[in-house]
């Protein structure tokens, strides 16, 4: 598989692939654990981007795991 780089277009909309649940186990589903690394290999180069995307991943796990909002800084 080639290699995935980071452009605007594919750092957008990182959401739209996230998983529909987050079940109560004891260990994260592979499904966000993938998503995790999918971003960081887009956005290896920008930390700044790589942060903000990994911060909507965690509060849309948080959210469908525990029903808890979590603040995002915009």
């Amino acid at each position: 598989m080639p290699p995935i780089t980071a452009t605007p277009a594919q750092t957008t909309g990182v959401n739209s692939s996230l998983p529909a649940i987050a079940d109560d186990a004891e260990l994260i589903e592979k499904e966000w654990v993938n998503k995790a690394k999918q971003i960081i290999n887009q956005t290896k180069d920008d930390p700044y981007t790589q942060s903000r995307e990994l911060n909507k991943v965690r509060a849309d796990y948080i959210k469908k795991r525990y029903n808890k909002d979590m603040k995002l800084s915009e």
